[in-house]
């Protein structure tokens, strides 16, 4: 269950590190949240989205719940309309499909 807060976190690492050392400003506000109930019905995400109108805004959601797991083996899921992105990265990272 830590697996996903280990790479959140490391992911806002990342995006500071990017801002402070280049100055990049994100043209969209990047929201980085962590819920806890969500084994028991989706309890904390479902809680918050209720009460923060501004996310029907969101251009997109991604989840790190079980971000490390199994066999070292990268799996993917979302839209399909993703999958190019999705291939490109895991090419650009020497990933075989």
């Amino acid at each position: 269950p830590h697996s996903g807060t280990v790479v959140l976190l490391e992911a806002a690492r990342a995006l500071a590190a990017v801002v402070r050392e280049t100055g990049w400003q994100p043209r969209r506000t990047i929201v980085l949240c962590s819920w806890s109930g969500e084994e028991y019905g989706l309890i904390g995400s479902t809680a918050f989205s209720e009460t923060h109108d501004e996310l029907k805004n969101a251009l997109a959601y991604v989840n790190v719940d079980v971000a490390v797991s199994g066999n070292s083996t990268l799996t993917a899921a979302g839209t399909q309309s993703l999958d190019g992105l999705f291939a490109g990265a895991a090419r650009d990272a020497h990933v075989s499909r």
